[in-house]
């Protein structure tokens, strides 16, 4: 990049001389200088619009392509757990870091489960696991069991 405005910088300098030279009545002289100097200027921009490798620009912004191995089952039961996860958040105003969800049993054709476990961890123990069991439960989406833990994982 340095050496393009290097470039530049002297083609201008060399183009701005000559038209001095052109002094008076050389307007097509200038006309024409002015076109060259542009036609200096935009080529090597050009040249380097056309090189991009548009597929590979693209992939940078998004982050790539996504790729995984997981059936749409699973990411339907993590997306299952994240959603109950914040539910239980927002109703009861606690952090989801302080939440785990585990979901038993997943059936994807309905949206529903087994058991839905909630593990409160942290300053979400000191909340109503009654409450949160009983509003989960009334959802309809599965037997919910909430649990305090105390640092211990299964």
């Amino acid at each position: 990049m340095t050496e393009y405005s290097i470039s530049v910088f002297g083609a201008l300098a060399l183009f701005g001389l000559l038209s001095l030279i052109c002094y008076g009545t050389g307007k097509v002289e200038k006309t024409a200088l002015g076109i060259i100097t542009a036609f200096i200027i935009i080529s090597p921009l050009v040249t380097m619009i056309w090189g991009i490798d548009i597929s590979a620009a693209l992939d940078s912004i998004v982050g790539g392509e996504y790729e995984t191995d997981a059936g749409p089952a699973y990411v339907a039961e993590e997306a299952f757990a994240k959603g109950i996860k914040e539910t239980v958040a927002e109703r009861f105003m606690i952090n989801k870091e302080d939440i785990r969800v585990k979901i038993i049993n997943f059936n994807m054709e309905n949206m529903s489960c087994e058991q839905i476990r909630i593990y409160l961890e942290g300053a979400g123990v000191l909340n109503d696991y009654r409450g949160i069991e009983s509003y989960v439960n009334g959802l309809g989406m599965g037997e919910c069991k909430v649990e305090i833990d105390f640092g211990k994982r299964e």
